[in-house]
């Protein structure tokens, strides 16, 4: 969607506005919100209090929470480095060295569990020794 408003609706020009008004000026916030946020959040049933910047935060915390690396979030959301984007979205993490140390226990936790079954002495079925 960007793209193709990049492609058809901004000039050539690396100082040209992306998104402008009808008249091809620059969109005031106030007329921003009137005209377009509002309606978008009562169509989409959000709250008055939802900013574009939420939609922003939302994004990126998808983003971490499915997997995606701190650099490729880093270059979507435009920050300068990685740490500018660890700095504000750390929260995120708070389970990770839970799940951490589970991954390192588990290995472990299988061999104790495998060392200590008993091994069967004869096939019953066979009535002989295994």
């Amino acid at each position: 969607m960007v793209a193709l408003q990049l492609r058809d609706g901004v000039a050539a020009d690396p100082e040209a506005l992306v998104f402008t008004s009808g008249t091809g000026t620059p969109l005031r916030n106030s007329n921003f919100r009137r005209r377009v946020w509002q309606q978008a959040l009562e169509a989409a049933g959000l709250p008055e209090t939802v900013r574009p910047l939420d939609l922003r935060h939302t994004c990126a915390s998808l983003l971490i929470r499915r997997g995606a690396s701190i650099k490729a979030v880093q270059q979507q959301l435009g920050h300068s480095t990685p740490i500018v984007t660890l700095n504000v979205y750390a929260h995120l993490f708070n389970d990770d060295l839970d799940r951490l140390y589970e991954g390192l226990d588990a290995p472990f936790s299988e061999r104790r569990t495998a060392s200590r079954r008993p091994e069967a002495l004869s096939d019953p079925q066979k009535g002989t020794q295994k």
